[in-house]
């Protein structure tokens, strides 16, 4: 990883690093350590770090392999609540033995070896990976010469991938005091992000359908049952707009923790479902909420005039692997060129994520949503 922090790169890598860490009461507090081949000590300050030239002027260990399966083994096994720990890298599985290898072999071990050393960490445990981008230039080992590398200038993909206990991890992507810190689409060069975690804080969000709002048609009253301190859920005496131009519009608003998902992910509607038999609700729009202690405006249009009691149950979709993670996999690195899909692509990510993906499947309820929001209607 040379190459992402020299004296004729942009800075991206470095500025990313410094942010992250700045974003802390104490940065000097913090343990760094150098992961190739072994996890080792850093040998200086955190303020040596950043007033340092390169981040990468102590050359420890062997850095033309990276033993994956040992990096996030020995995260697992030491973290401990109320820490994070944050690893910047590349995300490339190299071995010692791969010249030669089959390529399909090498990212089959690293899927295998993730899903290993994360399978009991899964159950407690959070891990957050960030996608970025830096200007890159030094050398460059394809998967089938990591002792043999190849010059290169040019964008290259990075990743930060941030692991904590799951209450540790709810506390980052709720809290206000943490508002900066997991504001990831300021850092430089952000791209994109996935949350992997057995938390069950995120798949019951507080939402509350709201009595007054710009974009509601028609009227209704709240149930006294259906109205408490988890929100206003339940709804009486639902009566349609009388313009017949108009159509039954409700709106509901939701605390989401968009730092786990991503402005992006959220507001897109293609990413939910709606169960509306009878009004046939569709999301119209989902955009920011002004309603203290929420998020986001789910908007749902009603298409089908109905009457009587019924539901509607909103859900977010839990997509894996998502398009980002699958545009940005390659199964072959070897053509070193800034103007292919090498300037913007990993070796072997899908794999990788995938056998993260694998060790968290079994500490997960639901494999096809994220959460449910149950409303109820009566007229």
């Amino acid at each position: 990883m040379f190459g992402y922090d020299g004296p004729t790169v942009n800075g991206n890598f470095k500025n990313t690093i410094t942010k992250l860490l700045n974003q802390f009461d104490n940065p000097q507090a913090t343990s760094i350590f150098i992961v190739n081949d072994k996890v080792y000590p850093y040998p200086k300050s955190y303020s040596d770090l950043i007033k340092s030239a390169t981040l990468f002027q102590y050359k420890t260990g062997n850095a033309a392999y990276t033993d994956f399966g040992q990096i996030f083994q020995t995260i697992a096994d030491d973290l401990e609540e109320n820490q994070l720990a944050i690893l910047t890298t590349d995300l490339i599985y190299s071995e010692k033995s791969a010249t030669g290898q089959n390529a399909a072999k090498i990212m089959a071990t690293a899927q295998n070896l993730a899903q290993i050393a994360l399978k009991n960490y899964t159950k407690t445990g959070s891990l957050l990976v960030l996608k970025l981008h830096s200007d890159y230039s030094g050398r460059y080992y394809p998967y089938n010469s990591p002792q043999k590398g190849k010059q290169y200038k040019g964008d290259r993909p990075f990743y930060v991938l941030l692991f904590a206990k799951n209450a540790t991890m709810d506390r980052l992507l709720t809290e206000n005091q943490y508002a900066g810190l997991r504001n990831f689409s300021s850092y430089p060069s952000f791209e994109n992000q996935y949350l992997f975690s057995s938390s069950t804080q995120a798949r019951t969000p507080f939402y509350t359908l709201l009595e007054n709002h710009p974009s509601a048609k028609g009227t209704y009253d709240k149930d006294r049952e259906g109205d408490n301190s988890k929100g206003l859920h339940i709804i009486k005496n639902v009566e349609p707009p009388h313009k017949s131009t108009e159509k039954l519009t409700i709106v509901v608003a939701v605390k989401l923790p968009v730092g786990a998902y991503g402005e992006v992910f959220i507001r897109n509607p293609a990413n939910y479902t709606v169960e509306s038999i009878k009004d046939n609700f569709k999301i119209k729009a989902i955009q920011p909420s002004t309603n203290p202690g929420t998020t986001h405006d789910i908007i749902l249009e009603a298409s089908s005039p109905a009457s009587g009691e019924r539901t509607a149950i909103i859900r977010l979709k839990r997509i894996f692997p998502p398009t980002w993670i699958i545009s940005s996999s390659s199964d072959d690195d070897t053509n070193v060129n800034p103007n292919t899909t090498f300037a913007t692509t990993t070796f072997g990510l899908q794999p990788m994520m995938t056998g993260i993906h694998h060790a968290y499947e079994a500490h997960i309820t639901d494999k096809n949503y994220l959460f449910s929001l149950s409303l109820h209607l009566n007229d």
